[in-house]
């Protein structure tokens, strides 16, 4: 069930420690803090979202995965056809949770998280829109987070649509 929170301004320093721990498994690795989490001030899910970029996502998802899954992370999906995986891990302190996502480096999909993050960093009357459209898609989704992803979709669009045009 999805739950809004404020801003922890401890994020940075959360996805900083994370990724110390995935780097010791993960030598050479490409990894960015994304989401909401990754833009100051705004509240969200209390999720540290992490984007993997892998050079060759056929050939390395599997074994980058099992290699996250000994640090405690459930493997959640896997959709080839969108070169996209996703892991999932609470912290031990329940401070957060850290979703990872392993995508193609490159590919339309591993940009477009940097655009919508970058954006929002950028504009404050835009983060200020989201920030009040969440509560309205977290009442119509009732919580359900597919549903809520679902309400999501057009504006993440239409942001990045803005953002490509910003360039």
């Amino acid at each position: 069930s999805v739950t809004l929170h404020l801003y922890n301004k401890d994020f940075p320093l959360l996805f900083e420690k994370e990724k110390l721990r995935i780097t010791s498994v993960l030598k050479n690795i490409d990894i960015h803090h994304v989401g909401s989490s990754a833009v100051s001030g705004l509240f969200g899910k209390n999720i540290v979202d992490i984007l993997i970029g892998l050079e060759n996502f056929e050939k390395e998802v599997e074994e980058i995965a099992s290699k996250i899954i000994q640090l405690g992370y459930k493997y959640r999906f896997n959709v080839k056809e969108k070169k996209w995986a996703y892991l999932k891990n609470k912290t031990t302190s329940s401070k957060c949770y850290f979703h990872i996502h392993l995508v193609q480096k490159n590919s339309k999909d591993y940009q477009d998280w940097f655009l919508f993050r970058d954006y929002l960093r950028k504009y404050q009357k835009e983060r200020n829109k989201y920030a009040k459209l969440k509560p309205i898609w977290l009442k119509k989704s009732k919580g359900i987070g597919l549903v809520y992803a679902g309400l999501k979709t057009k504006y993440v669009q239409s942001v990045l649509e803005k953002a490509r045009k910003d360039g």
